[in-house]
C-alpha cells in the first residue's frame, strides 16, 4: 500500500505548532492561588452593666433617718415610746390651734392596741371580724352611747434598726395631717380623751409598725 505524501504546507503548519509548545484540544484551567489566612480576631469581653447598690429602706414621706447611728433603736422599736410620742404630737397641734389637750384613757388605750394589733392583719376601719372599729368597746366594757367618737389609724414598713421611735411617731402625725379627715379628728373640739395604741411586728429584717388612736368625748350627751 502507497501512502500519499502530506502537501508541504501541512508539514510546514505542524512544525510551527511544535515550536510554540501549543497543545491542541481542550485547555488545562490555572492552578488556584492559595488562600490568604488572616490572623483571626481575638474575642472582646462583653463589658458587663454596672451594679447598682440598692438602698436598704423605703422611705415614707416625710420620713428621715437618724443622723446619729448612736441614737438608733433596738432592733423592735418601743411601742410604748411610740405611743407616747404620738400623743405628744397629736396635743402640740391642738394647742397650736387653742384646741384643748386630749387626756389619755388606760380604757381607750387598752381598745386601741388591740386595734393596732389587729390593722397587722386587716389595715382597715373595718375589723377582721368584718364588724365596725367602735364594737371594740364593747369588748372591753367602755360606753359610747351618746359620746363622740372617732378613729384614726396609720402604718409604716422599714428596716430594723433605721429609725427611732420619735421619727416613726413623726412619719406618722406628718400623713395622718395630710389628710383633712384624720387632721379633724385629731383637732376636733368635741374630744377630749384619746387612747393611742402601737403594735410593732417584725419579719427577717423588716419592722411594721401600726397605729390606732381612738378619741372620745368624756361626757355622755
Amino acid at each position: 500500500m502507497k501512502y500519499k505524501p502530506l502537501p508541504i504546507y501541512v508539514v510546514v503548519l505542524l512544525a510551527i505548532l511544535s515550536l510554540c509548545g501549543c497543545a491542541v484540544g481542550k485547555q488545562t484551567a490555572p492552578e488556584p492561588e492559595p488562600p490568604i489566612l488572616l490572623p483571626e480576631e481575638t474575642p472582646q469581653p462583653t463589658p458587663s452593666a454596672p451594679y447598682i447598690q440598692e438602698p436598704d429602706v423605703l422611705l415614707p414621706v416625710g420620713f428621715f433617718p437618724a443622723e446619729d447611728a448612736a441614737a438608733l433603736s433596738p432592733s423592735r422599736p418601743d411601742a410604748v415610746r411610740i405611743e407616747d410620742e404620738l400623743l405628744a404630737l397629736i396635743n402640740e397641734a391642738r394647742s397650736a390651734e387653742n384646741v384643748a389637750m386630749l387626756q389619755s384613757d388606760e380604757t381607750l388605750l387598752q381598745a386601741a392596741r388591740i386595734r393596732a394589733g389587729e390593722l397587722q392583719r386587716s389595715y382597715s376601719d373595718i375589723r377582721p371580724d368584718r364588724k365596725d372599729f367602735y364594737t371594740v368597746f364593747d369588748e372591753i366594757g367602755f360606753s359610747y352611747s351618746k359620746r363622740w367618737y372617732g378613729e384614726n389609724i396609720s402604718r409604716l414598713e422599714f428596716t430594723q434598726n433605721a429609725y427611732t421611735e420619735a421619727e416613726i411617731a413623726k412619719a406618722m402625725f406628718d400623713e395622718l395631717s395630710k389628710s383633712t379627715g384624720h387632721k379633724n379628728n385629731m383637732l376636733r373640739s368635741q374630744y377630749d380623751m384619746v387612747g393611742v395604741g402601737v403594735y410593732v411586728a417584725t419579719d427577717d429584717s423588716t419592722v411594721k409598725v401600726t397605729s390606732s388612736q381612738i378619741f372620745t368625748s368624756q361626757q355622755a350627751g
